[in-house]
């Protein structure tokens, strides 16, 4: 996006820079939305700052065109308003809040299927709550008696307050 705005302030910069105003003293409207364009990097940050910010695109924030323009400029400010607010604010903000959206929504399916997979697989032998019931056992027998996780908490500690030298095979290679 960055690049076609500076192609947008390359042709702004060599053809239209007098539509870049300081201030409309007239209407009131550019009071305080200076832009400028007599340099390329000022004329790239004054379209970066006012196409972005304005909601109609560029058009709304630099002077207006009138029918009466030298060289016929209007038929060009018209077309340069125009793409800009198809190109930039229609296509390209869409892109990338569309990118943004998707990304948070593939973030939320992921901890959906990590919460379903805390919820339905046992996390010491990796069976699903799915196959207990086929087999007609329960899931909470299963996680509270089968696999204690007091038991598996107290041998934790046990491990971390061993020494390696006094561990035996089991516990050096849990240790480890």
């Amino acid at each position: 996006m960055a690049i076609i705005i500076f192609f947008f302030s390359i042709i702004a910069f060599r053809n239209l820079s007098f539509y870049y105003v300081e201030e409309d003293d007239e209407s009131g409207y550019f009071g305080g939305s200076n832009t400028y364009c007599d340099t390329l990097f000022n004329c790239f940050t004054s379209t970066l700052n006012t196409g972005l910010r304005t909601g109609g695109g560029i058009g709304e924030g630099i002077g207006q065109a009138y029918m009466d323009d030298d060289k016929n400029y209007y038929w060009w400010r018209i077309l340069y308003d125009m793409a800009w607010f198809f190109l930039i604010n229609v296509l390209m903000l869409n892109i990338i809040f569309g990118i943004i959206i998707d990304s948070f929504a593939e973030l939320r399916d992921l901890r959906n299927a990590e919460q379903k997979e805390i919820e339905d697989v046992c996390l010491i032998c990796g069976i699903n709550k799915k196959d207990l019931k086929l087999r007609r056992l329960s899931w909470n027998q299963h996680k509270q008696k089968d696999h204690e996780p007091i038991a598996y908490l107290a041998f934790i500690l046990h491990i971390n307050n061993e020494t390696l030298e006094n561990s035996d095979g089991a516990e050096k290679y849990v240790k480890e």
